[in-house]
């Protein structure tokens, strides 16, 4: 865990930020209701943000649950990518020019929104136990090793989530949960319930582990603040907190 995240106040809205991120002068963020979309408001809140930020492209996907990853690198790639058409849980973004100025981001209520800063390219995951058993994160990792070579150091960021003791799981997620992720699963007061924080943090611990990197993990549970969208909690259908890297 780590007490790096400052909660501060960004073009207007309540944004949590990491320190040393901000340090390096990576501009990111993880807001929360304080700017929440959804996709009846998406398109609209794209021209609000772009307008805020004096950014040049706006891409967040939608979502659907898998293992699929969206590279950008050119302006042709900018251009072709449609969030109606091109769903998926990740973006990999290659620092070039033709990215340099962009807005990327993903969307989440109770899952794990996962930041990478590397020296070849930038990365946003959105993975909560299905992308932990989909293997999303995995996927996602190895393509930037691919793309920094011998020169790889990962700087990770996990952001605002649900907390183990408010995520309770039933057996048609338990029974997918990899053995070497078992050990996350708690059970109390006759309920079983899932640190996918945790789970997440095994798989990059495993997947880095030949590799240099820095990993910091947000205490802040999306469950019990008011200041993020939880679908455990608030039964929200529509609204999700909007994580971002800006290239």
């Amino acid at each position: 865990m780590s007490n790096n995240f400052k909660t501060k106040k960004n073009c207007g809205f309540e944004v949590i930020q990491n320190k040393i991120w901000l340090d390096n002068n990576v501009r990111h963020g993880f807001y929360g209701k304080a700017f929440s979309l959804s996709k009846e408001t998406i398109d609209q809140s794209s021209k609000l943000l772009k307008e805020k930020f004096k950014v040049d492209n706006f891409i967040v996907p939608f979502l659907n649950h898998g293992n699929e990853f969206v590279e950008f690198d050119t302006d042709d790639s900018l251009k072709a990518f449609n969030r109606y058409e091109n769903e998926c849980d990740a973006v990999i973004i290659r620092k070039s020019a033709s990215t340099k100025n962009s807005f990327f981001g993903i969307l989440t209520a109770d899952c794990l929104p996962i930041l990478i800063n590397t020296q070849e390219a930038y990365a946003l995951i959105h993975s909560g136990w299905q992308g932990l058993t989909n293997g999303i994160i995995e996927r996602v990792i190895t393509r930037l090793i691919e793309l920094n070579k011998a020169e790889a150091y990962f700087e990770l960021l996990i952001g605002p989530s649900i907390s183990v003791f408010e995520y309770e799981v039933k057996e048609d997620v338990l029974s997918q949960i990899p053995a070497n992720s078992l050990k996350y699963i708690k059970t109390e007061n006759n309920k079983t319930f899932l640190n996918l924080a945790a789970t997440a943090e095994n798989q990059i611990n495993s997947l880095l582990r030949n590799l240099s990197f820095n990993l910091e993990v947000s205490k802040v549970c999306t469950a019990k603040t008011p200041l993020f969208n939880s679908y455990r909690a608030d039964k929200t259908l529509f609204d999700r907190n909007l994580s971002y890297i800006i290239a």
